[in-house]
């Protein structure tokens, strides 16, 4: 999931926050975003751009409830 994932002992060794980015990439999905939509919003929040990460979140949920 990130760079900092390491292999040891022939087994893959995850931290809390590679947890915390498959738990946020799921909820995403879980609101319908799409694949694309998706990683313009991890990116957004790996730049910790909040107000985007913000406005794609109202923007879904414009559309979702029409």
């Amino acid at each position: 999931m990130c760079q900092e994932v390491k292999k040891v002992m022939g087994s893959w060794q995850y931290d809390e926050t590679d947890f915390e980015r498959l738990s946020l990439i799921m909820m995403l999905y879980g609101l319908d975003f799409t694949v694309e939509e998706i990683k313009k919003y991890m990116k957004l929040s790996l730049e910790k751009n909040e107000r985007e990460c913000l406005k794609l979140l109202n923007k879904k949920k414009k559309r979702n409830l029409r």
